[in-house]
């Protein structure tokens, strides 16, 4: 009977030992994505590859998210270049990341879209196109 207790032990020691290396572990990152500009990028996406986690960036451009240690983080924004880091590549839990602008990909629409966006201002409490 004691050598019974004794095996199974063992193998629970065993089991829970093994359950520890299987289990990913969980970092969190921050930072701020900035455009090539200097300016923050605002609503732009932050998500990790092939997976459903995600997050945008804050007015200021700033985000956190909760990731695996072996994923991989996709940042993203309409006109800029993607760019992706692996999490057990960083050396803190900061990541800062410029997105660099991607000329090629702006066709026309887009081009008129972004000075159609660009002629708006702000005049008091009201918005005024010009168009």
């Amino acid at each position: 009977m004691n050598e019974k207790l004794k095996y199974l032990t063992l193998f629970v020691i065993g089991m829970m030992l093994s359950l520890g290396m299987n289990a990913q572990s969980v970092k969190s990152i921050s930072g701020t994505v900035t455009d090539d500009q200097g300016e923050a990028v605002i609503s732009g996406t932050v998500k990790v590859k092939n997976g459903s986690t995600g997050t945008i960036t804050d007015i200021n451009g700033k985000y956190t998210l909760s990731v695996p240690s072996n994923a991989t983080l996709v940042f993203s924004y309409i006109g800029y270049i993607t760019q992706e880091f692996k999490v057990s590549e960083l050396k803190s839990n900061v990541l800062n990341v410029v997105l660099q602008s991607d000329t090629k990909a702006l066709g026309r629409s887009s081009r008129c879209r972004l000075w159609y966006h660009a002629q708006i201002r702000l005049d008091g409490f009201h918005f005024h196109s010009q168009r």
